[in-house]
């Protein structure tokens, strides 16, 4: 009875000490449990904030890259103004080349223009002149024919033979012309057949006093008259 009564309370006291033990097995188990808790919260807030940290390093690094292609782009604009600025200048002094180079054509002309029209002006002052003289010596002319005979023969010719002022058919001439006669180119007319068996040509050059010189020609038997 005494050694049930051992054994029972040997029984009890395992059991009382596999409870404790299960007790601290559990109390072990919970403090690691609230360790682990522990860890896993601070390691999802480390995790967050990481997480929020590559959230902004992205961020920036997008920035970063948004900035660096405005900067590129910028860059090119500047580099075409540049460009354009390089041939507006190229432009300019091409056009102050060609502008200097047309002052100096303008200048130039300007000068050919002043001889030009100083040498005109010498010309001018010379016809002028010259014309003047004409004028005086058409007037002497004037006076010397208004001065002449009434009807002036110049020339007279028939065939190979030219009159002079004395023959007998210059006299004729001048007759007829008085009376504005008409008259045939013939041999009898003119006194003389300078080539016989040939059809001969005539011209008489006359003119009246204060009118125009007058010029008649003919072939052998044609008919004239005299104005």
């Amino acid at each position: 009875m005494k050694s049930d009564l051992d054994a029972k309370i040997k029984e009890c006291i395992e059991s009382q000490k596999e409870a404790e033990d299960a007790k601290r097995t559990r109390d072990a188990l919970q403090a690691s449990n609230d360790t682990l808790q522990k860890a896993a919260s601070a390691h999802d807030t480390e995790m967050n904030a990481k997480t929020k940290e590559h959230a902004e390093v992205q961020k920036a690094a997008e920035d970063a890259i948004r900035t660096r292609d405005a900067l590129q782009a910028k860059t090119k604009e500047c580099a075409e103004i540049q460009k354009e600025i390089e041939d507006a200048k190229r432009t300019r002094d091409a056009l102050q080349v060609n502008n200097d180079a047309l002052q100096k054509t303008v200048s130039a002309g300007n000068h050919q223009i002043k001889d030009m029209k100083d040498s005109f002006q010498r010309e001018y002052e010379t016809l002028k002149n010259e014309m003047a003289n004409v004028e005086k010596q058409r007037d002497n002319l004037q006076g010397v024919l208004n001065s002449g005979p009434e009807i002036a023969v110049y020339s007279a010719c028939w065939g190979d033979r030219q009159f002079g002022s004395q023959d007998n058919v210059v006299a004729r001439i001048r007759g007829c012309a008085a009376n504005n006669q008409g008259f045939r180119w013939t041999n009898d007319f003119f006194e003389n057949d300078p080539k016989p068996g040939v059809r001969k040509f005539g011209s008489i050059v006359y003119q009246k006093r204060g009118k125009q010189v007058v010029s008649l020609c003919g072939w052998e038997n044609d008919t004239s008259t005299f104005t």
